[in-house]
């Protein structure tokens, strides 16, 4: 049983399931790669065991078979191929690799001696199919991934809510509400599942679940995972309120100036410090200091700003959190909220997606 495929093909299809692999020393199935050839369909499988991820190319002429070996020596062998073709034979012990040389790729066998075969999973769809776009999916992961909780004291947090008319995401110090809709109920997504879906190359996406269960799939590509089922405690509602929250104050600024002062201003930072940075609002200007004011910029407000809407204001903010929502703004201006009420954080403007940050202590 083998095949002949080009090596670029080859190639491409391992890097879209890599990511897939998580290479977990407690799960071996995690680093491995099924490859099955079936009825001149070629795909590559790779999972977590949350998720799976499967890559597909039609048209491939050879013999069916399917094999699971793993994902590190036939990634790094295709990826550093230069020849045109390779060709891969299944013998009774290894997968034989025919490119620039011949090499035995060993399959791995499970406590009896046999080898392993991959755990595909089984999916029935309950919901009729829906059509998302990647830009939105796209949208989501640059302005919504930094504010994702990463620490478990709140679990439900380091998921993305998919809400009916908004995708939301939030940590102890961030929030960010995106006016981006992907499905039809609200649900939750992983870090893990949204950045592989982020690989789809196709423009629209099809989307398909059941109450356990999601699949996001196009004619080359395909993820699937489970859905995390404690929806109910995610503070959806209170977050939301954000939307519709006053703030006293208004004022715009230059993303690349703001940018720039805070990355020159943390060259004078030290560990005391925590990564401070004093924001001072006037009546004309932004003023941002070190933690200690030895050092500062000023950032003149543009001027499309209502000087009816500006006013004084004092806070103290953390760089790198202030740094990251700022770098993830779509638009070259920013649009900032801030002021006494209804305290407590800043809020930025961007396109239809709302960003929080909180203040800190001085």
């Amino acid at each position: 049983m083998s095949v002949s495929i080009s090596t670029s093909i080859l190639q491409r299809l391992i890097t879209k399931v890599q990511r897939g692999a998580s290479n977990n020393k407690l799960l071996p199935l995690t680093s491995f790669v099924y490859i099955n050839l079936k009825d001149s369909k070629l795909q590559l499988t790779t999972t977590d065991m949350t998720n799976y991820v499967t890559a597909t190319e039609y048209n491939v002429v050879g013999d069916d078979f399917s094999v699971v070996v793993s994902l590190e020596s036939f990634g790094k062998l295709v990826g550093k191929t230069t020849t045109q073709d390779i060709i891969l034979e299944l013998t009774s012990n290894s997968l034989k690799f025919v490119g620039n040389g011949t090499y035995n790729i060993s399959l791995p066998l499970n406590e009896e001696g046999v080898p392993v075969k991959f755990p595909m999973y089984e999916f029935i769809p309950s919901t009729p199919p829906i059509n998302i776009k990647y830009t939105d999916i796209h949208s989501v992961i640059n302005s919504n991934k930094s504010c994702l909780a990463t620490d478990m004291s709140q679990p439900v947090l380091t998921y993305y809510y998919c809400g009916q008319e908004n995708i939301i995401s939030a940590d102890q110090y961030n929030i960010c509400i995106n006016d981006v809709t992907l499905f039809d109920k609200p649900i939750l997504i992983s870090s893990i599942m949204m950045d592989l879906i982020g690989l789809f190359g196709d423009d629209n996406i099809t989307v398909t679940q059941n109450d356990s269960a999601i699949m996001f799939s196009s004619p080359t590509y395909c993820v699937y995972g489970k859905l995390f089922q404690d929806i109910d405690s995610y503070p959806a509602e209170a977050i939301e309120a954000y939307k519709t929250t006053q703030f006293e104050y208004n004022c715009l600024l230059s993303r690349e100036l703001l940018l720039g002062a805070i990355d020159r201003l943390s060259i004078f930072m030290d560990k005391l410090d925590a990564g401070k940075l004093i924001f001072e609002f006037t009546d004309k200007n932004l003023v941002v200091y070190n933690a200690n004011r030895t050092s500062f910029e000023t950032i003149p407000y543009l001027n499309k700003t209502d000087a009816n809407e500006v006013g004084a204001f004092t806070c103290v903010l953390n760089s790198d959190l202030i740094r990251n929502q700022i770098i993830s703004n779509t638009d070259d201006n920013l649009d900032l909220y801030y002021g006494e009420e209804p305290g407590g954080c800043i809020k930025i403007v961007d396109n239809g997606i709302i960003k929080i940050t909180s203040l800190l202590e001085d």
